[in-house]
Protein backbone atom coordinates (compact mmCIF):
# COMPACT_ATOMS: atom_id res chain seq x y z
CA UNK A 1 0.00 0.00 0.00
CA UNK A 2 1.27 3.20 -0.82
CA UNK A 3 1.09 5.78 1.75
CA UNK A 4 -0.51 9.32 0.73
CA UNK A 5 1.29 12.18 0.81
CA UNK A 6 -2.25 13.97 1.14
CA UNK A 7 -4.89 12.30 3.36
CA UNK A 8 -7.67 11.54 2.19
CA UNK A 9 -10.43 9.59 4.00
CA UNK A 10 -11.77 7.95 1.14
CA UNK A 11 -8.85 5.60 0.41
CA UNK A 12 -9.55 4.07 3.66
CA UNK A 13 -11.42 2.00 2.03
CA UNK A 14 -8.21 -0.14 0.74
CA UNK A 15 -7.63 -0.49 4.54
CA UNK A 16 -10.68 -2.66 4.56
CA UNK A 17 -10.89 -4.78 1.57
CA UNK A 18 -10.49 -8.11 3.24
CA UNK A 19 -13.11 -7.22 5.52
CA UNK A 20 -10.73 -7.06 8.26
CA UNK A 21 -11.33 -4.82 11.59
CA UNK A 22 -10.01 -4.91 15.17
CA UNK A 23 -7.72 -7.66 16.16
CA UNK A 24 -9.52 -10.85 16.78
CA UNK A 25 -7.89 -10.59 20.29
CA UNK A 26 -8.63 -7.14 21.39
CA UNK A 27 -5.12 -5.70 20.82
CA UNK A 28 -5.30 -2.28 21.18
CA UNK A 29 -1.50 -0.87 20.77
CA UNK A 30 -0.23 -1.07 16.93
CA UNK A 31 -3.30 0.34 15.10
CA UNK A 32 -2.65 2.34 12.10
CA UNK A 33 -2.48 6.10 12.52
CA UNK A 34 -5.02 9.21 10.44
CA UNK A 35 -5.11 8.09 6.74
CA UNK A 36 -2.94 4.74 7.11
CA UNK A 37 -0.09 6.72 8.64
CA UNK A 38 2.43 4.14 10.33
CA UNK A 39 5.91 5.02 12.12
CA UNK A 40 9.07 4.46 10.22
CA UNK A 41 10.03 1.22 8.56
CA UNK A 42 6.15 -0.19 8.92
CA UNK A 43 3.16 -0.17 6.76
CA UNK A 44 -0.47 -0.33 7.49
CA UNK A 45 -1.65 -3.33 6.39
CA UNK A 46 -5.54 -4.47 5.28
CA UNK A 47 -6.69 -5.31 9.17
CA UNK A 48 -5.90 -1.96 10.29
CA UNK A 49 -2.52 -1.97 12.08
CA UNK A 50 1.12 -1.50 11.51
CA UNK A 51 3.37 -4.28 10.42
CA UNK A 52 6.81 -4.01 9.83
CA UNK A 53 8.04 -3.56 6.34
CA UNK A 54 10.62 -6.66 4.61
CA UNK A 55 13.51 -5.93 1.97
CA UNK A 56 11.09 -7.71 -1.19
CA UNK A 57 12.33 -10.73 -2.79
CA UNK A 58 12.81 -11.63 -6.20
CA UNK A 59 9.79 -11.40 -7.93
CA UNK A 60 7.59 -9.77 -5.04
CA UNK A 61 6.50 -6.42 -4.29
CA UNK A 62 7.73 -6.07 -0.66
CA UNK A 63 6.28 -7.51 1.91
CA UNK A 64 6.15 -8.49 5.65
CA UNK A 65 9.27 -9.65 7.29
CA UNK A 66 8.65 -12.47 9.68
CA UNK A 67 11.74 -11.50 11.93
CA UNK A 68 10.57 -7.48 12.50
CA UNK A 69 8.40 -8.53 15.80
CA UNK A 70 11.00 -10.47 17.59
CA UNK A 71 13.79 -9.10 20.24
CA UNK A 72 13.42 -5.90 21.77
CA UNK A 73 9.47 -5.42 20.29
CA UNK A 74 6.70 -5.26 22.88
CA UNK A 75 4.90 -7.80 20.33
CA UNK A 76 7.50 -10.73 21.21
CA UNK A 77 6.00 -14.33 20.86
CA UNK A 78 3.12 -12.98 18.76
CA UNK A 79 2.94 -13.77 15.23
CA UNK A 80 3.86 -11.23 11.86
CA UNK A 81 0.23 -9.98 12.28
CA UNK A 82 0.44 -9.39 16.36
CA UNK A 83 -1.85 -11.86 17.15
CA UNK A 84 -0.76 -14.68 19.48
CA UNK A 85 1.06 -17.14 17.43
CA UNK A 86 -1.07 -20.19 19.01
CA UNK A 87 -3.82 -18.49 17.01
CA UNK A 88 -5.35 -17.60 14.10
CA UNK A 89 -8.34 -16.78 13.01
CA UNK A 90 -7.88 -19.16 9.71
CA UNK A 91 -7.10 -22.08 11.48
CA UNK A 92 -9.49 -24.42 11.27
CA UNK A 93 -8.30 -26.84 14.38
CA UNK A 94 -5.03 -28.49 15.55
CA UNK A 95 -4.65 -30.54 12.52
CA UNK A 96 -5.58 -27.43 9.91
CA UNK A 97 -3.12 -27.30 7.36
CA UNK A 98 -2.26 -24.77 4.29
CA UNK A 99 -2.07 -27.29 1.46
CA UNK A 100 -0.02 -24.55 -0.58
CA UNK A 101 3.59 -24.46 -0.37
CA UNK A 102 4.95 -20.78 -0.14
CA UNK A 103 7.46 -19.62 -2.89
CA UNK A 104 10.37 -17.78 -1.75
CA UNK A 105 9.67 -14.55 -0.73
CA UNK A 106 5.86 -15.00 -0.47
CA UNK A 107 3.96 -14.75 2.82
CA UNK A 108 4.60 -18.45 3.51
CA UNK A 109 2.34 -21.12 5.56
CA UNK A 110 3.93 -21.69 8.59
CA UNK A 111 3.96 -20.17 12.03
CA UNK A 112 3.84 -16.63 11.85
CA UNK A 113 3.43 -15.99 8.04
CA UNK A 114 -0.32 -17.43 7.99
CA UNK A 115 -1.60 -14.29 7.51
CA UNK A 116 1.25 -12.53 5.76
CA UNK A 117 -0.26 -11.91 2.36
CA UNK A 118 -3.99 -11.81 3.25
CA UNK A 119 -2.33 -8.41 5.11
CA UNK A 120 0.02 -6.88 2.19
CA UNK A 121 -1.02 -8.92 -0.93
CA UNK A 122 2.76 -9.43 -1.18
CA UNK A 123 3.24 -12.58 -3.71
CA UNK A 124 5.70 -12.79 -6.42
CA UNK A 125 4.62 -11.87 -9.40
CA UNK A 126 3.44 -14.94 -10.77
CA UNK A 127 1.41 -15.66 -7.53
CA UNK A 128 -1.70 -14.20 -6.04
CA UNK A 129 -2.85 -14.61 -2.22
CA UNK A 130 -5.33 -16.78 -1.74
CA UNK A 131 -7.65 -15.53 1.60
CA UNK A 132 -9.19 -19.13 1.98
CA UNK A 133 -5.82 -20.39 2.54
CA UNK A 134 -4.07 -17.32 4.07
CA UNK A 135 -1.05 -17.91 1.40
CA UNK A 136 0.24 -17.34 -1.70
CA UNK A 137 -0.09 -19.76 -4.57
CA UNK A 138 -0.27 -20.24 -7.84
CA UNK A 139 -2.64 -17.75 -10.26
CA UNK A 140 -3.89 -21.15 -12.30
CA UNK A 141 -4.98 -22.65 -8.54
CA UNK A 142 -7.73 -19.51 -8.00
CA UNK A 143 -10.68 -19.73 -9.41
CA UNK A 144 -11.40 -17.00 -12.16
CA UNK A 145 -13.56 -14.36 -10.67
CA UNK A 146 -15.26 -13.85 -14.75
CA UNK A 147 -18.90 -15.55 -13.08
CA UNK A 148 -18.58 -13.22 -10.49
CA UNK A 149 -17.61 -9.86 -11.88
CA UNK A 150 -19.13 -10.35 -15.85
CA UNK A 151 -21.94 -7.76 -16.11
CA UNK A 152 -23.66 -4.85 -17.56
CA UNK A 153 -25.95 -1.85 -16.17
CA UNK A 154 -23.72 -1.59 -13.07
CA UNK A 155 -21.75 1.73 -11.85
CA UNK A 156 -18.25 2.58 -11.18
CA UNK A 157 -17.12 5.32 -8.51
CA UNK A 158 -13.62 6.33 -8.43
CA UNK A 159 -11.71 6.68 -4.93
CA UNK A 160 -9.42 8.94 -4.81
CA UNK A 161 -5.96 9.03 -3.64
CA UNK A 162 -2.28 8.17 -4.49
CA UNK A 163 -3.25 4.72 -5.12
CA UNK A 164 -6.11 4.52 -6.69
CA UNK A 165 -9.37 2.34 -6.48
CA UNK A 166 -12.84 1.41 -8.43
CA UNK A 167 -15.85 0.34 -6.64
CA UNK A 168 -18.24 -1.62 -8.89
CA UNK A 169 -21.62 -1.70 -7.45
CA UNK A 170 -24.64 -3.94 -8.50
CA UNK A 171 -25.58 -4.71 -12.39
CA UNK A 172 -26.88 -7.27 -14.42
CA UNK A 173 -25.20 -10.61 -15.36
CA UNK A 174 -26.55 -10.97 -18.55
CA UNK A 175 -25.42 -14.67 -18.85
CA UNK A 176 -26.86 -16.96 -21.46
CA UNK A 177 -29.81 -18.42 -19.67
CA UNK A 178 -32.83 -17.63 -18.28
CA UNK A 179 -33.64 -13.91 -17.26
CA UNK A 180 -35.14 -12.28 -14.42
CA UNK A 181 -34.80 -10.04 -11.29
CA UNK A 182 -32.31 -12.75 -9.72
CA UNK A 183 -29.75 -11.61 -12.35
CA UNK A 184 -29.29 -8.68 -10.65
CA UNK A 185 -26.68 -7.91 -8.50
CA UNK A 186 -26.00 -6.44 -4.96
CA UNK A 187 -22.50 -7.38 -4.41
CA UNK A 188 -19.21 -5.18 -4.05
CA UNK A 189 -16.20 -5.00 -5.96
CA UNK A 190 -13.01 -3.24 -5.22
CA UNK A 191 -10.16 -2.78 -8.05
CA UNK A 192 -6.75 -1.23 -6.85
CA UNK A 193 -5.03 0.06 -9.68
CA UNK A 194 -1.50 -0.29 -8.89
CA UNK A 195 0.52 -2.54 -10.63
CA UNK A 196 -0.43 -5.40 -10.80
CA UNK A 197 -4.25 -4.29 -10.44
CA UNK A 198 -6.29 -6.73 -7.94
CA UNK A 199 -10.08 -7.37 -7.64
CA UNK A 200 -11.30 -7.68 -4.13
CA UNK A 201 -14.63 -8.80 -3.17
CA UNK A 202 -16.09 -6.49 0.16
CA UNK A 203 -18.17 -7.66 2.59
CA UNK A 204 -19.54 -4.60 4.12
CA UNK A 205 -21.65 -4.96 7.29
CA UNK A 206 -25.29 -4.23 7.84
CA UNK A 207 -27.99 -5.40 5.12
CA UNK A 208 -27.32 -4.24 1.72
CA UNK A 209 -29.32 -2.97 -0.64
CA UNK A 210 -31.75 -5.04 -2.84
CA UNK A 211 -30.43 -6.38 -6.15
CA UNK A 212 -30.20 -3.83 -8.88
CA UNK A 213 -29.33 -2.40 -11.92
CA UNK A 214 -29.23 0.64 -13.93
CA UNK A 215 -29.23 2.88 -11.08
CA UNK A 216 -26.41 5.78 -10.42
CA UNK A 217 -23.72 6.07 -7.75
CA UNK A 218 -21.44 9.05 -7.17
CA UNK A 219 -18.49 9.10 -4.38
CA UNK A 220 -18.61 11.61 -1.49
CA UNK A 221 -15.31 12.26 -0.53
CA UNK A 222 -16.01 14.61 2.65
CA UNK A 223 -17.96 11.73 3.88
CA UNK A 224 -16.04 8.83 2.89
CA UNK A 225 -19.21 7.20 1.27
CA UNK A 226 -20.56 6.00 -2.20
CA UNK A 227 -24.14 6.98 -2.27
CA UNK A 228 -26.50 5.03 -4.51
CA UNK A 229 -29.58 5.56 -6.09
CA UNK A 230 -32.63 4.17 -7.67
CA UNK A 231 -32.76 1.98 -10.30
CA UNK A 232 -34.57 -1.60 -11.78
CA UNK A 233 -34.75 -5.15 -11.14
CA UNK A 234 -38.04 -6.55 -10.34
CA UNK A 235 -38.95 -3.12 -9.68
CA UNK A 236 -38.24 0.22 -9.91
CA UNK A 237 -36.31 1.78 -6.76
CA UNK A 238 -36.74 5.32 -5.14
CA UNK A 239 -34.47 4.85 -2.46
CA UNK A 240 -30.49 5.90 -1.45
CA UNK A 241 -28.01 4.03 0.03
CA UNK A 242 -24.73 5.05 1.54
CA UNK A 243 -21.41 2.66 1.56
CA UNK A 244 -19.64 4.39 4.17
CA UNK A 245 -15.77 3.91 4.74
CA UNK A 246 -14.35 4.07 8.36
CA UNK A 247 -10.95 3.71 9.48
CA UNK A 248 -10.05 0.15 10.53
CA UNK A 249 -13.37 -1.11 9.86
CA UNK A 250 -15.38 -2.49 6.96
CA UNK A 251 -17.35 -0.51 5.21
CA UNK A 252 -21.04 -0.32 6.32
CA UNK A 253 -24.19 -0.55 4.42
CA UNK A 254 -27.27 1.68 5.61
CA UNK A 255 -30.34 3.14 3.45
CA UNK A 256 -30.56 7.08 3.71
CA UNK A 257 -33.63 8.82 4.13
CA UNK A 258 -33.96 11.87 3.19
CA UNK A 259 -36.26 14.62 5.18
CA UNK A 260 -38.35 15.10 2.36
CA UNK A 261 -39.78 13.22 -1.22
CA UNK A 262 -37.90 13.31 -4.26
CA UNK A 263 -38.02 12.38 -7.53
CA UNK A 264 -39.30 8.78 -7.27
CA UNK A 265 -38.87 5.67 -8.80
CA UNK A 266 -36.14 6.38 -11.51
CA UNK A 267 -33.69 4.08 -13.53
CA UNK A 268 -31.62 4.59 -16.34
CA UNK A 269 -30.77 8.16 -15.26
CA UNK A 270 -27.74 9.84 -14.84
CA UNK A 271 -26.06 11.62 -11.80
CA UNK A 272 -23.06 13.73 -10.88
CA UNK A 273 -21.44 15.15 -7.63
CA UNK A 274 -20.37 18.57 -7.21
CA UNK A 275 -17.76 18.51 -4.34
CA UNK A 276 -17.94 22.37 -3.85
CA UNK A 277 -21.51 22.47 -2.71
CA UNK A 278 -21.52 18.25 -1.77
CA UNK A 279 -24.51 17.79 -3.53
CA UNK A 280 -25.34 15.25 -6.09
CA UNK A 281 -27.64 16.08 -8.74
CA UNK A 282 -29.66 13.34 -10.96
CA UNK A 283 -31.10 14.05 -14.61
CA UNK A 284 -33.71 12.32 -16.52
CA UNK A 285 -34.67 8.87 -16.52
CA UNK A 286 -37.36 6.42 -16.92
CA UNK A 287 -40.29 6.09 -13.90
CA UNK A 288 -42.27 3.14 -13.75
CA UNK A 289 -45.16 4.29 -15.69
CA UNK A 290 -46.41 2.25 -18.48
CA UNK A 291 -44.64 2.84 -22.03
CA UNK A 292 -42.28 5.45 -22.07
CA UNK A 293 -42.76 7.37 -18.94
CA UNK A 294 -38.77 9.55 -19.42
CA UNK A 295 -38.27 12.49 -17.60
CA UNK A 296 -36.29 15.80 -18.06
CA UNK A 297 -36.42 17.31 -14.27
CA UNK A 298 -32.77 17.51 -12.85
CA UNK A 299 -32.97 17.47 -8.81
CA UNK A 300 -30.57 18.27 -6.25
CA UNK A 301 -29.79 15.76 -2.89
CA UNK A 302 -28.17 18.01 -0.59
CA UNK A 303 -25.60 15.54 1.43
CA UNK A 304 -24.60 18.11 3.58
CA UNK A 305 -27.21 18.58 5.18
CA UNK A 306 -28.92 15.89 8.03
CA UNK A 307 -31.03 14.50 6.71
CA UNK A 308 -30.29 14.94 2.99
CA UNK A 309 -32.64 16.96 1.46
CA UNK A 310 -33.92 17.01 -1.96
CA UNK A 311 -34.76 19.77 -3.84
CA UNK A 312 -36.07 20.20 -7.93
CA UNK A 313 -34.27 22.18 -9.94
CA UNK A 314 -35.75 24.77 -12.18
CA UNK A 315 -33.63 26.50 -14.56
CA UNK A 316 -33.49 29.30 -17.03
CA UNK A 317 -33.47 28.55 -20.68
CA UNK A 318 -34.84 25.80 -23.11
CA UNK A 319 -34.23 22.32 -21.30
CA UNK A 320 -33.58 19.18 -23.30
CA UNK A 321 -36.31 16.74 -24.32
CA UNK A 322 -36.58 14.01 -21.75
CA UNK A 323 -34.75 11.27 -22.04
CA UNK A 324 -32.36 8.08 -20.63
CA UNK A 325 -29.96 5.52 -21.25
CA UNK A 326 -27.64 9.06 -21.46
CA UNK A 327 -24.43 9.79 -20.02
CA UNK A 328 -22.93 12.75 -18.34
CA UNK A 329 -20.17 14.16 -15.99
CA UNK A 330 -19.61 16.75 -13.93
CA UNK A 331 -17.16 19.13 -15.37
CA UNK A 332 -16.05 21.40 -11.93
CA UNK A 333 -14.63 24.20 -13.84
CA UNK A 334 -17.26 25.51 -15.30
CA UNK A 335 -19.59 23.57 -12.68
CA UNK A 336 -21.82 22.35 -14.85
CA UNK A 337 -23.42 18.94 -15.62
CA UNK A 338 -22.70 17.83 -18.84
CA UNK A 339 -25.16 15.48 -20.85
CA UNK A 340 -24.74 13.20 -23.70
CA UNK A 341 -27.37 11.72 -26.24
CA UNK A 342 -29.50 9.23 -24.78
CA UNK A 343 -32.92 7.65 -26.02
CA UNK A 344 -35.93 9.75 -26.32
CA UNK A 345 -39.70 8.59 -25.58
CA UNK A 346 -40.06 8.11 -29.37
CA UNK A 347 -37.58 5.68 -29.52
CA UNK A 348 -35.07 7.61 -31.03
CA UNK A 349 -31.16 7.68 -30.37
CA UNK A 350 -30.17 11.29 -30.07
CA UNK A 351 -26.62 12.84 -30.72
CA UNK A 352 -26.78 16.39 -28.73
CA UNK A 353 -24.85 17.84 -25.81
CA UNK A 354 -26.12 19.82 -22.76
CA UNK A 355 -24.58 21.51 -19.91
CA UNK A 356 -27.10 22.33 -16.75
CA UNK A 357 -25.08 25.19 -15.22
CA UNK A 358 -25.03 25.04 -11.48
CA UNK A 359 -22.96 28.16 -10.16
CA UNK A 360 -22.72 27.97 -6.17
CA UNK A 361 -25.07 30.21 -4.68
CA UNK A 362 -27.25 31.62 -8.61
CA UNK A 363 -29.77 30.16 -10.68
CA UNK A 364 -29.05 27.20 -12.67
CA UNK A 365 -29.39 27.47 -16.40
CA UNK A 366 -30.04 24.97 -19.46
CA UNK A 367 -27.66 25.44 -22.79
CA UNK A 368 -27.30 23.54 -25.57
CA UNK A 369 -23.59 22.78 -27.38
CA UNK A 370 -22.91 22.78 -30.45
CA UNK A 371 -19.88 21.52 -31.23
CA UNK A 372 -18.77 21.81 -34.56
CA UNK A 373 -18.78 18.87 -37.03
CA UNK A 374 -17.37 15.98 -36.49
CA UNK A 375 -19.24 14.77 -33.58
CA UNK A 376 -19.77 10.77 -32.26
CA UNK A 377 -23.18 11.14 -34.24
CA UNK A 378 -26.31 9.52 -32.10
CA UNK A 379 -25.88 6.80 -29.20
CA UNK A 380 -27.18 5.70 -26.21
CA UNK A 381 -25.68 3.03 -23.24
CA UNK A 382 -22.50 4.98 -23.85
CA UNK A 383 -19.67 6.72 -21.26
CA UNK A 384 -18.45 9.55 -20.53
CA UNK A 385 -15.83 10.83 -18.15
CA UNK A 386 -13.90 13.98 -17.05
CA UNK A 387 -10.35 14.84 -17.44
CA UNK A 388 -10.89 17.81 -14.56
CA UNK A 389 -6.69 18.86 -14.79
CA UNK A 390 -6.26 18.20 -18.57
CA UNK A 391 -9.99 20.60 -19.59
CA UNK A 392 -11.52 17.35 -21.38
CA UNK A 393 -13.94 14.48 -21.48
CA UNK A 394 -13.80 11.03 -23.47
CA UNK A 395 -16.98 9.47 -24.75
CA UNK A 396 -17.08 5.64 -25.30
CA UNK A 397 -19.08 2.81 -27.04
CA UNK A 398 -22.69 2.64 -26.97
CA UNK A 399 -25.49 1.76 -29.39
CA UNK A 400 -26.43 3.55 -32.64
CA UNK A 401 -23.18 5.12 -34.56
CA UNK A 402 -23.77 1.98 -37.02
CA UNK A 403 -26.97 1.67 -37.78
CA UNK A 404 -27.85 0.19 -34.10
CA UNK A 405 -24.42 -1.28 -34.25
CA UNK A 406 -22.44 -1.66 -31.03
CA UNK A 407 -20.08 1.34 -31.21
CA UNK A 408 -16.41 0.78 -30.39
CA UNK A 409 -14.73 4.51 -31.14
CA UNK A 410 -13.50 6.98 -28.23
CA UNK A 411 -14.15 10.61 -28.65
CA UNK A 412 -12.37 13.60 -26.97
CA UNK A 413 -14.35 16.53 -25.91
CA UNK A 414 -11.91 19.56 -25.65
CA UNK A 415 -12.90 22.86 -23.47
CA UNK A 416 -11.70 25.55 -25.53
CA UNK A 417 -12.45 29.16 -25.36
CA UNK A 418 -14.64 29.69 -28.26
CA UNK A 419 -16.80 26.09 -26.63
CA UNK A 420 -16.33 22.56 -27.11
CA UNK A 421 -14.65 20.76 -29.46
CA UNK A 422 -15.13 17.03 -30.53
CA UNK A 423 -12.52 15.34 -32.23
CA UNK A 424 -11.84 11.34 -32.61
CA UNK A 425 -9.56 9.37 -30.65
CA UNK A 426 -7.09 7.07 -32.90
CA UNK A 427 -4.99 4.93 -30.19
CA UNK A 428 -2.04 2.57 -30.54
CA UNK A 429 -2.55 -1.10 -29.84
CA UNK A 430 -5.57 -3.41 -29.82
CA UNK A 431 -8.49 -1.51 -29.08
CA UNK A 432 -11.67 -3.43 -27.17
CA UNK A 433 -14.61 -5.02 -28.67
CA UNK A 434 -17.94 -2.59 -29.25
CA UNK A 435 -19.63 -2.64 -26.16
CA UNK A 436 -22.80 -0.80 -24.35
CA UNK A 437 -23.70 -0.83 -20.72
CA UNK A 438 -20.34 -0.75 -19.43
CA UNK A 439 -19.02 1.63 -16.90
CA UNK A 440 -16.14 4.24 -16.72
CA UNK A 441 -13.82 6.24 -14.52
CA UNK A 442 -11.03 8.65 -15.13
CA UNK A 443 -7.44 7.77 -13.42
CA UNK A 444 -5.91 11.02 -12.69
CA UNK A 445 -2.76 9.44 -11.34
CA UNK A 446 -2.10 7.08 -15.06
CA UNK A 447 -4.22 9.90 -17.30
CA UNK A 448 -6.28 7.37 -18.73
CA UNK A 449 -10.27 5.74 -18.79
CA UNK A 450 -10.64 3.15 -17.19
CA UNK A 451 -13.87 0.75 -18.79
CA UNK A 452 -15.20 -2.27 -16.20
CA UNK A 453 -17.50 -4.71 -17.74
CA UNK A 454 -20.11 -4.52 -20.26
CA UNK A 455 -22.63 -5.74 -23.07
CA UNK A 456 -21.27 -7.14 -25.97
CA UNK A 457 -23.51 -8.13 -28.57
CA UNK A 458 -25.68 -10.34 -26.03
CA UNK A 459 -23.92 -11.40 -23.20
CA UNK A 460 -21.53 -9.81 -20.65
CA UNK A 461 -18.11 -9.78 -19.90
CA UNK A 462 -15.57 -9.06 -16.77
CA UNK A 463 -12.91 -6.99 -18.81
CA UNK A 464 -11.07 -4.39 -17.70
CA UNK A 465 -9.41 -2.04 -20.04
CA UNK A 466 -7.26 1.08 -19.98
CA UNK A 467 -7.20 4.17 -22.51
CA UNK A 468 -4.02 6.42 -21.49
CA UNK A 469 -4.42 9.64 -22.75
CA UNK A 470 -1.32 11.15 -21.57
CA UNK A 471 -0.39 14.76 -22.58
CA UNK A 472 2.99 14.21 -24.62
CA UNK A 473 1.88 10.52 -25.99
CA UNK A 474 -0.08 9.21 -28.07
CA UNK A 475 -3.46 7.78 -26.75
CA UNK A 476 -3.01 3.68 -26.11
CA UNK A 477 -5.68 1.32 -25.63
CA UNK A 478 -4.00 -2.00 -23.73
CA UNK A 479 -6.74 -4.52 -21.83
CA UNK A 480 -5.98 -4.74 -17.41
CA UNK A 481 -5.81 -8.07 -16.27
CA UNK A 482 -6.04 -7.72 -12.89
CA UNK A 483 -3.70 -10.34 -11.22
CA UNK A 484 -6.08 -11.96 -8.19
CA UNK A 485 -8.86 -12.58 -6.95
CA UNK A 486 -9.13 -12.02 -2.99
CA UNK A 487 -11.28 -12.24 -0.34
CA UNK A 488 -12.26 -12.21 3.52
CA UNK A 489 -10.02 -14.47 5.72
CA UNK A 490 -12.36 -17.77 6.07
CA UNK A 491 -14.66 -16.81 3.23
CA UNK A 492 -14.44 -19.08 -0.18
CA UNK A 493 -12.13 -16.58 -1.98
CA UNK A 494 -15.29 -14.38 -1.16
CA UNK A 495 -18.30 -13.05 -2.78
CA UNK A 496 -22.27 -13.35 -4.29
CA UNK A 497 -22.36 -17.28 -6.07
Amino acid sequence: MTRLSTPRPGILLLLALNGCGADPLGRPEGLCGPQGTCPAGERCGYDGYCHARRAPAPGDAGGLDAAASDAGSSDAGRDDAGRDDAASPVDAGPDAEVSRDAAPGDGGSDGGQLLGCVLSHDCAADRCCSSLEATCVDRENLPEPSERLARGDHTVVRVPGDEPALLVFGGYDGADGPGGADRYRNDVWALSLGDPARWTVLEPEGDPPPRRGRHSAVWDDEGSRMIGFGGVAAVVYDDLWELAFQPGGRPRWSEVVAANAGPGPTWAHSAVFDPATRRMIVFGGRGEGAGKDLRNEAWALDLAADPPTWTLLAPDGVPPVARYVHAAVWDPSGSRMLVSAGRNSAGSTLDDLWALEVPDGGEPRWVELAPPEPTPGPRWEHSLVIDPDGQRAVLFGGIGCIEGGFCSDAWLLSFELEGPVWSRIAPVGLSPWGRSRHAAAWDPVGSRMIVVGAEIVSSSTDEVWSLSMPPDADAAWSEIEPGCMVGPPGDDLGGPQ
